[in-house]
């Protein structure tokens, strides 16, 4: 988990880290990342399909993630990634046109 103790929250999560394949390295008080870069062949990997553009999105035909977690009976009362109203402004008309679309669904069930 990488912190930024002046912004109070996560910049990037435990499982995102190790997904992407970046180390973070303590030496001396300070970080030093180290991440792959992104090769114009991995880019050409991707389906540009699954992309927003505009009115058309695409999508991937796959199942929901589900995730357990751990101690239902402790919720979570921090948010991991905190959107400014800056962002979330910005994510407004992709995330109306994904819903019009019926592209986008939001799922959420808590159990408690």
């Amino acid at each position: 988990m990488l912190l930024v103790e002046e912004a109070d929250y996560n910049l990037l999560g435990r499982d995102l880290i190790v997904a992407l394949g970046i180390n973070l390295i303590v030496r001396n008080s300070q970080i030093m990342v180290s991440i792959y870069k992104l090769t114009c062949e991995d880019e050409d990997k991707i389906n540009p399909k699954v992309w927003h553009t505009g009115k058309e999105a695409g999508k991937l035909v796959m199942e929901p993630i589900s995730i357990e977690i751990e101690r239902p009976e402790d919720p979570i009362r921090i948010r991991q990634y905190p959107i400014p109203l800056e962002g979330r402004r910005g994510l407004k008309p992709v995330v109306d046109d994904l819903s019009e679309q019926e592209n986008f669904k939001a799922v959420c069930v808590l159990k408690w």
